[in-house]
């Protein structure tokens, strides 16, 4: 697999009302490295429904260790993230996901609780 070797880095978040949204790249192989994107969006409103998935799952304990090519920089992602995203991505379109476990600045203290405290609020605008 190769990778990029500088490390990926979250850029600030423009505002509270600010998440990030995954692209994930399609690939038609299985076992091809995983690309993805992330950029910022206003979080969704009842006027502006969410142009893109959520995925929940658990990943409570987990270290990240799978590495994936983020805005072209290394970020290393928990097992249970790798694997969904590794079923979840298409072989011909780009597909977008919300997935809190890398959309979230794990480093910042602040930043998690400021999105974790909007998660319900995402969730509830959402179809399923």
């Amino acid at each position: 697999m190769e990778m990029e070797s500088l490390p990926f880095s979250h850029d600030t978040l423009l505002s509270a009302r600010h998440t990030r949204l995954i692209t994930i790249f399609p690939s038609r192989l299985e076992t091809d490295e995983i690309r993805i994107e992330l950029n910022q969006a206003s979080k969704p409103s009842i006027d502006a429904p969410p142009q893109y998935e959520a995925l929940s799952y658990t990943w409570g304990g987990q270290t990240p260790t799978r590495p994936v090519i983020c805005n072209n920089g290394l970020l290393l992602i928990t097992e249970n993230a790798f694997s969904s995203i590794r079923r979840l991505r298409c072989h011909i379109e780009p597909r977008k996901l919300w997935i809190d476990t890398i959309y979230i600045n794990q480093a910042l203290a602040m930043e998690k609780t400021t999105q974790v405290a909007m998660m319900a609020e995402t969730y509830s605008k959402l179809t399923v």
